[in-house]
């Protein structure tokens, strides 16, 4: 359950850094009134789509969810490095609800399946401290990049860690899943 909840670090790396830095981002490119909306459309798309990702988990397993949600956080995150209008950043939340939003869900029903009932609250704590440990170690490791790389180099070196965490993510749990 440990190696899972290492995806989830892992992942939540970019999305820390997307949070702490939407405000300076947004306005060092003039996209301040999309920014104003780009949670909102996350928060939308996450919620229209967890129904129908839930249904897709309880039928097919994880694996149908985890690649195209991992994928889509990977081109959110490109999306955003190279924004430069509203709607490129609007998409970008959008796409990052699908993605990043069905991660968080799916990955806590997996956390969950990886142990006796008697250990759920073990295995959720296990899972969200690495999730929240991702989110605030995320700023913490990529926000030097800002001076020398900018925004556009922060994120789009994160989208080549979300890639890294699909590796990770099969390595360490969806191969197995495959193979049963």
């Amino acid at each position: 359950m440990v190696r899972f909840s290492l995806v989830a670090l892992i992942t939540c790396l970019s999305y820390g850094c997307i949070q702490a830095f939407m405000t300076s981002y947004a306005a060092e490119r003039g996209l301040t009134g999309a920014a104003s909306l780009f949670f909102l459309l996350y928060a939308l798309a996450a919620l229209v789509t967890r129904p129908l990702t839930g249904r897709l988990f309880d039928l097919r397993g994880e694996n149908i969810i985890f690649y195209p949600a991992l994928l889509l956080t990977a081109l959110s995150l490109t999306m955003m490095a190279h924004a430069s209008s509203s709607w490129v950043l609007l998409a970008a939340g959008l796409i990052l609800g699908m993605g990043f939003g069905n991660f968080q869900s799916a990955g806590q029903a997996v956390s969950l399946s990886l142990v006796s009932k008697s250990r759920f609250a073990q295995a959720t704590t296990t899972f969200f401290i690495f999730f929240d440990l991702g989110i605030g170690l995320g700023p913490y490791l990529f926000g030097f990049m800002i001076p020398a790389a900018g925004y556009d180099g922060m994120y789009q070196t994160l989208a080549f860690v979300v890639l890294g965490a699909v590796l990770l993510y099969y390595v360490l749990h969806g191969r197995r899943v495959a193979a049963a």
